[in-house]
């Protein structure tokens, strides 16, 4: 999903088991949704600027035992592609000089 970004108000801060964290609360389209990120000064979602991200609904339970929802919004991430396939080319390549 893209949106024009309206308004982006720092919430609190945590730990939890990946570490520190900040949460943030980004206003677009008449929604308000929250983002976690590593670092206070993130870029990611900044108020004026048009961002591209992924939308999830959670729910919570609140303290009368009703469940409530929020949105919780993603940055779309690019296709990281990790070393194990090069490296796994490159062993079969050693051992197969030996059948031969």
């Amino acid at each position: 999903m893209k949106a024009l970004i309206k308004d982006v108000k720092f919430s609190k801060e945590g730990n939890n088991k990946f570490g520190p964290y900040f949460s943030f609360k980004v206003s677009y389209d008449g929604k308000t949704a929250f983002y976690n990120s590593k670092r206070k000064d993130q870029t990611t979602f900044v108020a004026g600027q048009e961002a591209e991200f992924t939308e999830e609904e959670r729910t919570f339970k609140k303290d009368d035992g009703g469940t409530g929802r929020f949105l919780v919004i993603k940055p779309i991430s690019q296709n990281k592609q990790s070393n194990f396939g090069k490296a796994l080319k490159k062993e079969q390549s050693r051992y197969s000089g030996f059948a031969v």
